[in-house]
């Protein structure tokens, strides 16, 4: 089976083989992408549910890729892990309130990229970097009793505030 996607072509081919940690029965798939002339990037995907179809295999594991990047993301900038309380009410205001900061981020990101007319990857942590030295700039306007407003319509700012990013 080949399919079109945004990154190019992708082939899909599969096959019913015996798992010997597993011991069963395993649907394996083989998905190929050509980078160029010579080199291919293959990924071995499998489910132990021998009816599923191969393109519907291979869905699952992009969206759950997706899926622990939202983790990683939500784990590592927006504190997910480091609620201590032990009642259920707390725990669900808090992981609710790290993925609604995460999803408030992405949907900065996608405005920015429509905005400016680009396409790139959502990187938090960019949007971290460019809100730190936000805030450090900040404090130094009020350090030094500085009126930001000048500063801030300066169309160099906004490039001050992506130093060190590779994107927003």
């Amino acid at each position: 089976f080949i399919m079109q996607t945004a990154d190019g072509v992708i082939e899909l081919t599969s096959c019913i083989a015996h798992s010997v940690s597993l011991d069963r029965l395993i649907k394996v798939v083989r998905a190929r992408k050509k980078i160029n002339d010579e080199k291919y990037s293959e990924a071995l995907l499998f489910s132990t549910d021998l009816e599923q179809d191969m393109l519907q295999i291979y869905e699952f594991y992009v969206s759950r890729f997706q899926i622990e990047f939202i983790f990683r993301d939500a784990k590592g900038f927006t504190g997910l892990g480091d609620c201590q309380s032990r009642d259920e009410h707390r725990l669900n205001f808090h992981f609710n309130a790290c993925l609604t900061a995460l999803n408030v981020v992405k949907i900065q990101d996608a405005e920015t990229q429509k905005t400016k007319g680009v396409q790139h990857a959502f990187s938090m942590t960019s949007w971290m970097r460019k809100y730190h030295v936000e805030i450090v700039l900040n404090r130094f306007f009020s350090m030094f009793d500085l009126d930001p407003t000048c500063f801030k319509l300066n169309p160099k700012f906004e490039k001050l505030l992506g130093m060190g990013n590779i994107h927003v």
